[in-house]
């Protein structure tokens, strides 16, 4: 197992929100699986779809190790289907859109409630691949400045 070095973690805000997302889906599947001889094929499309969110659902975090970085949202699946990975040797750089004052952020139209933030990792060799992720502000500078610094030390 290779040594982790750093895990962002999602904002208060995105926790409450996926909390509540979690628990909408789950009151849908319950309303459906007791209605569902009323219109089975409605009723089971609403249980997929809220099964679907209940399992799928999660904030985007960044893990950090020495060789490489992983985009994944954290669900109630262990291995999500939406994790990404990416070795640092093939980096050329990582960026993120951080507002500098609230004025900036009044005048992007951002709700400081729900701050999401842009990351950009750059490959050698492909196209730019960007997410956006809720998380504090701090751990996001974190975050980049220690990637940037592992990337450097890869590519040394």
């Amino acid at each position: 197992m290779e040594s982790h070095l750093f895990q962002t973690k999602p904002s208060s805000f995105a926790k409450v929100r996926f909390t509540i997302m979690r628990i909408v889906a789950l009151a849908a599947i319950c309303f459906a699986v007791f209605q569902f001889n009323e219109n089975p094929f409605f009723f089971s499309i609403l249980i997929m779809a809220g099964a679907a969110i209940f399992l799928l659902s999660g904030s985007k975090q960044i893990d950090l190790y020495k060789t490489h970085i992983t985009v994944s949202t954290k669900s109630v699946l262990k291995n999500s289907p939406f994790t990404r990975t990416y070795n640092l040797s093939d980096l050329k750089e990582i960026t993120a859109d951080i507002p500098n004052e609230i004025s900036e952020m009044v005048l992007t139209r951002v709700d400081p409630l729900s701050i999401k933030y842009r990351i950009v990792i750059m490959p050698v060799k492909e196209a730019s691949k960007s997410f956006w992720i809720t998380t504090t502000r701090a751990e996001l500078e974190k975050a980049v400045m220690l990637s940037n610094d592992l990337i450097k030390e890869s590519q040394s």
